[in-house]
This record gives structure tokens, C-alpha cells and sequence, in this order.
């Protein structure tokens, strides 16, 4: 059970994680550590977790007073590289090495600012609290990416292939959908279906039904406002969604998150059939594994799939330590999914 310390400070870092100073440095390579960590503890030989099976992870660390506060995740169709944003308004990209089909190392990490619609750097503050991040182009370009934001609610287009990420977004989709929510529980996830619609997740704006409401977002053709669908995901308390992909089926793997000053952190994936996702629908899934505290997991808040060279899925989540380490850690974790 978590600590009365270590529990008044991971409240105070949910609500204030964008509110630090910005250390003057540039953009480019940091350094990374990574630490092999068994799903669980006190079994360190089992990979079973539910319909999952672990294929290792990693607690990473740096010096770099940038690095930290994840929430968002994109992983490269073959597994070679990832690419990840905080809510403090900072990109990371690394590569990722395996030993024996197991996540092994991060190496050559960089890290660079994000840049803001009128073209300003980031500067640490609630305009660049980024928690949502998917394909905008085709899965694997890294060149092109939707962020997705709170306090200031909307979806950003970027587009890296001329200007790097220096690039301010090409496109913002600002539907009207979005205002009221919470301002540190909007949009969580974000994903982006064949079509080009967008499907964007609230973490914490609920409906009349008490579930969370959700939003099918087409970009628009001209400088038309967004076309906006709602829909919702039913709420398992105490429960709260932090990111959403796709999986190879189409079908939708949500990661969901809890904490409470009793049962600490916890997390669980939910699949959620793709034919069930539709304007007005209350989308629901099965559980594939329930996680707490006695497994390797922090604040789980960016996930990422892909599929492995044998046809598998695996799936990948980071954890936002709410750059409060030692208390909390960044946690890069991967599984297989156990396939009926």
C-alpha cells in the first residue's frame, strides 16, 4: 500500500504537471538509462497477465530535467523505434532493442520542443498539455502525427518532413464538441481510423448516463468546422481511460487507469469490438487483464501497438511519472495478446 507521502504527492502531480519552469537547452540526443523490471514482483518467472503475455519491461531514467511526463506513444511498425510526447510540451524519440523477443535497452534517445500553432516554443504551460498521440498519415510515419490537448481542448496535425519538429501544426481541428471539459481531464486518447476520422476519448466529462463521452471527429475539407459524432465509453468505476489504439482486427484496445489513497494505482486494457463503434453507441468491451499494485506498473497514460513478425500483437504502454521520481517512474512495458 502506497505511502500517505507518496499519495499526497501523485495528487498534487496529476493537477499541476504543466506548471514547472522550462530549463533553457537545446534540442537533441539525451541521455536514457534503462533498468529490466518482472511484470510481477513477487513472481519474478511468470509473463501470464490475463489474456497478455509479458514481453518485458524497462524503467528508464535521465538526467535531463525534460525527460518524464509521457503520455503519448506511437511505436514503428516493426518495433525499431518509438515516439513519445509529455505534458510538459516535449518530444522523445529513441530506439528500442530486444534480446530473445524481449524489450531490452532505449538508445539513441533525443528529445525537442513542441511547437505551438502561432509558432512559439513551448514554455511549460497549460497551452502545451499534450496527452493524446496517433498516426495522421499512414501507421509508421513518423512525419506525420495528431496531438491531441488539454486545457486548451483540440487536436493538432503535425507535419515533420521539411521542418523537423520545429514544424508548427499544419492543421487544428477545434470542434465546438469539445469545450466544457474538465481542464485537466479532456481528451486521453486518440486514434485515427482508415477513413481519416478521428476517434477522441475525455478522461474525466461523463454524459447524463455517467459514462464518458467520446467524439468521432472527421477533419474538414475547407476551413469548415470539424464534423463532430458523440458517442461514449461506459465507465467502470473507478476506472478512467488514458489512451486508445487500434488493433491489427480494427477492434479498439483502451488502456484505463485508476487511483485511490486505499488500492493506490491500477490499470486495465478493455477490447472493444470495431462494428459496435458508432455515432451514439455506448462502446464496451471485455477486460483482457486487470493490473495493480503488486505488478511493475506506474501511471500508465500512452499505449501503442503493433504486430510482430509471427503474426502476434503486441502491445506497448508508458507511464507519465508526473516528473516525480523517485516516487513515480517512467515504465516502458510490452506484451503479446494471447489469441483465442
Amino acid at each position: 500500500m502506497p505511502n500517505s507521502l507518496s499519495i499526497a504527492v501523485f495528487l498534487l502531480a496529476l493537477g499541476t504537471a504543466a506548471c514547472a519552469a522550462e530549463p533553457d537547452l537545446p534540442d537533441g540526443p539525451i541521455s536514457v538509462s534503462a533498468v529490466s523490471v518482472p511484470i510481477a514482483p513477487n513472481d519474478p518467472d511468470t509473463d501470464d497477465v490475463g489474456a497478455l503475455e509479458y514481453r518485458g519491461g524497462l524503467v528508464l531514467s535521465s538526467p535531463d530535467a525534460r525527460f518524464g511526463g509521457y503520455s503519448g506513444l506511437l511505436v514503428a511498425p516493426d518495433g525499431s523505434s518509438l515516439l513519445t510526447v509529455s505534458d510538459r510540451g516535449y518530444w522523445l524519440k529513441a530506439d528500442l532493442t530486444y534480446l530473445h523477443g524481449r524489450l531490452s535497452d532505449v538508445t539513441h534517445a533525443e528529445t525537442a520542443l513542441l511547437w505551438s500553432e502561432n509558432g512559439q516554443a513551448n514554455r511549460w504551460n497549460r497551452d502545451y498539455d499534450a496527452e493524446a498521440l496517433t498516426w495522421s498519415g499512414e501507421p509508421g510515419d513518423f512525419s506525420k502525427v495528431a496531438l491531441a490537448f488539454e486545457q486548451r481542448h483540440r487536436i493538432a496535425l503535425y507535419d515533420f518532413a521539411e521542418e523537423g519538429f520545429s514544424a508548427r501544426p499544419a492543421e487544428t481541428l477545434l470542434p465546438t464538441a469539445f469545450v466544457g471539459q474538465p481542464g485537466n481531464g479532456g481528451i486521453e486518447s486518440l486514434v485515427r481510423f482508415p477513413d481519416g476520422r478521428f476517434l477522441a476519448i475525455s478522461e474525466d466529462a461523463l454524459d447524463e448516463a455517467g459514462n464518458t463521452r467520446a467524439w468521432l471527429v472527421t477533419p474538414p475539407v475547407d476551413d469548415e468546422e470539424p464534423q463532430t459524432e458523440t458517442l461514449a465509453t461506459r465507465r467502470i468505476e473507478p476506472f478512467a481511460p488514458t489512451d486508445a489504439a487500434l488493433l491489427p482486427s480494427g477492434d479498439l484496445l483502451v488502456v484505463e487507469r485508476r487511483f485511490s489513497p486505499m488500492a493506490g494505482v491500477g490499470m486495465q486494457l478493455r477490447r472493444i469490438a470495431r462494428d459496435t463503434i458508432a455515432p451514439g453507441a455506448v462502446l464496451d468491451g471485455p477486460v483482457l487483464a486487470n493490473l495493480a499494485m503488486s505488478y511493475s506498473i506506474d501511471n500508465m497514460e500512452g499505449l501503442a501497438v503493433r504486430e510482430g513478425k509471427a503474426g502476434e500483437t503486441l502491445i506497448y504502454l508508458i507511464a507519465d511519472d508526473n516528473f516525480n521520481t523517485p516516487i513515480q517512474r517512467t515504465m516502458l512495458l510490452m506484451f503479446a495478446l494471447k489469441e483465442p
